[in-house]
């Protein structure tokens, strides 16, 4: 099988069936210049776009503040221009412009029109050419997965344009179900997608599943969304990962080998496992003291968020990790556009309203953490937070929430409001 025929995807009549105005022009974009592996996302139907001659940026609105997904679509070399014209038409909005998850390509165009940019994490990467599990650091890897052969589990896959069958996406939604309970979360969006049988999404990506040979019952499931390169489909970025509560340990790293060893030989050049938040060795963008504010920050936040559980698992098969930033305007902004960033994930477009979504549980400690977090890395070290803070009295909560730092951050509860809907950021 070769790689064009399993990679048809993304057809103008899906799009017509989720209505998405623009999204084919983005489409024919990616096809033609290629991007990230994020991008996929830029094509679904929580996006708004800005084009231009040869460019075009995927973004979504929230409240004040309007978020560009990676960087922008298109000609590389007409980057500057898509920044100026969306931070151009932002002022005239009145919107707060933002660029989340993009790489390190364009960081001086968006450095020449006056953004900032702080790291966000790092994107686990494989190089699927040559891709094997040879060697002494895949040992452990190995055992694992003879051990879940030895158990009788079963793959099974479909390939773009044969999405599972309803009894098959049933079994998916029950999974989906359990997954959502336990994590007290909802479907995602913005940079990531959600589980929906009758989205154009779900019969556009890639399925692994993991079976019971004996009992017949689905034990986990992974999805695959298209990664561009110029002129072709060239990889693709993992999206959903789930497994039943009581799955045999090791049946996602089966699904994960299952799925590289497949593209790699289909001809695929690279596998996206996505990002891994705070993570990545210093690379000589930020200053050390901010580096190693990060690092702090990575090691407190995990005892919540298992930021150093999510890392490990990726680094088991990434061959090499790429940096993703967040670039934006004033410091002073950070805090609520880290909680734009919770929203865009957390809601569905129609519920976004300019006023303020509440949340509670785990949603709202992760948008004090991100906001808090922001504040921290980008506050230069030779002004106090609390002179800074002090210009912005509506943020005093902020300021304790900083002050204090990960361990203390319940104490700035009156920032976030209630909802009853968490997210898992990407």
């Amino acid at each position: 099988m070769t790689l064009t025929q399993n990679t048809a995807v993304l057809s103008e009549d899906a799009f017509e069936d989720e209505a998405v105005p623009g999204a084919w022009q983005a489409r024919r974009l990616l096809e033609r210049w290629g991007g990230a592996s994020l991008l996929f996302f830029a094509l679904l139907p929580d996006k708004q776009y800005l084009f231009g001659d040869g460019w075009g940026v995927a973004h979504r609105t929230v409240g004040r503040h309007t978020l560009a997904l990676g960087d922008p679509l298109g000609d590389p070399a007409k980057a500057p221009e898509a920044v100026a014209a969306f931070l151009a038409s932002c002022r005239r909005r009145g919107k707060t412009p933002t660029f989340y998850q993009v790489t390190p390509d364009h960081l001086n165009a968006y450095r020449a029109a006056g953004l900032k940019a702080v790291k966000v994490g790092e994107d686990a990467q494989i190089d699927l050419t040559g891709f094997s599990l040879a060697g002494g650091r895949f040992k452990t890897l190995r055992n694992d997965l003879r051990r879940v052969e030895k158990a009788g589990v079963v793959l099974e896959t479909y390939a773009v344009g044969d999405a599972p069958p309803p009894h098959v996406a049933d079994e998916m939604e029950d999974i989906s179900r359990g997954w959502r309970r336990a994590h007290r979360a909802g479907e995602g969006n913005f940079a990531m997608g959600g589980f929906d049988a009758g989205s154009a999404l779900f019969r556009e990506s890639r399925y692994f599943i993991a079976r019971d040979s004996q009992t017949g019952q689905m034990l986990a499931f992974t999805t695959f969304v298209p990664a561009f390169g110029p002129g072709r489909v060239d990889g693709w970025t993992l999206d959903l990962m789930r497994r039943r509560a009581d799955a045999l340990h090791g049946v996602m790293d089966f699904l994960i080998v299952s799925a590289a060893q497949a593209f790699a030989a289909e001809g695929a050049a690279r596998l996206s496992l996505g990002l891994s938040p705070l993570a990545g060795a210093d690379d000589g963008s930020e200053s050390a003291a901010l580096a190693c504010v990060r690092r702090f920050l990575f090691q407190r936040l995990n005892r919540v968020y298992n930021f150093q559980g999510l890392h490990t698992f990726k680094g088991k098969f990434a061959t090499h990790w790429e940096p993703r930033y967040l670039v934006y305007r004033r410091d002073i902004a950070l805090a609520a556009t880290g909680g734009a960033i919770v929203r865009a994930h957390l809601s569905a477009p129609a519920t976004l309203a300019p006023r303020p979504v509440r949340v509670s549980g785990p949603a709202r400690r992760a948008g004090l953490v991100l906001g808090a977090l922001l504040l921290l890395l980008m506050t230069p070290f030779e002004k106090t937070l609390a002179h800074r803070l002090a210009q912005t009295p509506r943020r005093w909560h902020l300021h304790r929430a900083v002050r204090f730092h990960a361990p203390r951050l319940r104490t700035a509860r009156r920032l976030a409001p209630e909802r009853s809907r968490t997210v898992l950021l990407p």
